[in-house]
């Protein structure tokens, strides 16, 4: 690379976001660079790795990264509903596979992957230069657009002043397992103030008796470390029917994702934030794999329109808006609520579920329903009237 070089898109970061974005413009025609802090991308593991079939298959993600669930199981203290589909509507994703495996796509359409590497972007504001730190080498470049990809820290957007990142936080602790008796083909999902207070608690498998066991609070709305409750919810799994005996805990996971919906403000001029440092993930079951891709695929063609003066990069944020507002906004309420929902609230809400339709409950942890989705639901189920009023004006 000569002393100072300039390309068109710098993108900071090398999860799902950044190497979608990357390889999406790398595909259009544009000089991109990605960089990744850590020297292994995807490693350690920070998510649990959820996602719909139709992600996958959207972003052509090997069968061989991802392991399918074809029933989704509820547990609040005193209820349970369960739901089971023929056709399998999610998955458990291989992270540090996965991640690795879109970042090489990245490179194979043209983008350079640079892994151990510091964006410093101190002098871009005023110069419109980037200084790279790569193992011994000192980089500058000038990129045409920076896209932030750096996850909940948001460190380019909080740095170029485009937002100030997030106060709202799902702080997650998870254990990896192996155990041959924890059914292999239904996902867990727990609710109640013994194990997840102001949050939920899980119990995923991805194949080959592999199994995430896992609990995620809100932070500020509880101060509990999650681990002190992971580590009660391993003792009384079998309390719910869920066969741990001889368990070998092979990693232990801890992430963080914005839970407070958008940030104020997703794209300037020159930068736009993707992904998790846009604030895009769902946030009703935490689940930012999905919403992260498609904001690193619209970013890339927003940029490349751009650059070739036949838009604005301001389309981006009109387009992402569009896309999940409406849903992040309802998901935030439903977030908000189960933060501070007591165990009578939470039995309520599952009775309430346990009556609605599988594909609705599948739309709802992705955010993906409408208010009238919502209307439709129970104008045909009357029965399910004297309950939600109970549990609403609790």
């Amino acid at each position: 690379m000569d002393k100072e070089t300039k390309i068109d898109v710098l993108i900071v970061g090398a999860g799902p976001a950044g190497s979608v974005a990357a390889r999406t413009a790398a595909e259009l025609g544009l000089n991109v660079i990605l960089v990744e802090k850590r020297k292994e991308i995807g490693v350690p593991v920070r998510t649990t790795g959820v996602t719909s079939i139709n992600t996958v298959r959207e972003f052509e993600i090997p069968e061989c990264y991802y392991h399918k669930i074809c029933g989704i199981r509820f547990h609040s203290p005193n209820e349970e509903a369960f739901f089971s589909y023929k056709e399998s509507p999610g998955c458990l994703i291989d992270v540090t596979g996965t991640y690795q495996y879109l970042a090489r796509r990245a490179e194979n359409a043209g983008s350079l992957v640079m892994t151990g590497a510091k964006a410093d972007i101190t002098q871009w504001m005023s110069k419109g230069s980037v200084v790279i730190q790569h193992h011994e080498q000192v980089l500058q470049i000038r990129p045409k657009v920076i896209v932030d990809a750096t996850g909940y820290s948001a460190q380019i957007s909080r740095a170029s002043g485009l937002h100030k990142g997030f106060a709202r936080f799902g702080v997650g602790a998870e254990y990896d397992i192996t155990t041959p008796h924890i059914k292999q083909d239904e996902i867990v999902l727990i609710v109640g103030q013994k194990y997840a207070p102001s949050g939920y608690a899980w119990v995923g498998p991805w194949g080959k008796n592999r199994v995430r066991v896992g609990v995620g609070l809100i932070h500020p709305d509880t101060k509990i470390n999650p681990k002190e409750k992971l580590n009660l919810l391993m003792q009384d799994l079998p309390k719910m029917g869920i066969d741990n005996t001889g368990y070998i805990i092979n990693e232990y996971h801890f992430g963080l994702i914005p839970s407070q919906g958008f940030a104020d403000r997703i794209s300037g001029r020159n930068i736009l934030a993707i992904g998790d440092a846009a604030g895009v993930a769902s946030l009703v079951a935490g689940e930012g794999i999905r919403t992260s891709m498609e904001s690193g695929k619209i970013a890339a063609e927003v940029i490349s329109r751009s650059i070739n003066s036949r838009g604005k990069m301001s389309e981006y944020e009109n387009i992402i808006r569009k896309k999940h507002g409406t849903g992040l906004w309802l998901g935030r309420i439903i977030n908000k609520r189960l933060s501070s929902s007591d165990d009578a609230s939470l039995d309520s809400a599952v009775r309430i579920l346990s009556k609605t339709s599988p594909e609705f409950v599948v739309n709802m942890l992705q955010s993906k329903f409408s208010l009238r989705d919502a209307v439709r639901i129970f104008s045909t189920r009357p029965q399910l009237w004297p309950e939600l009023v109970k549990n609403l004006i609790r």
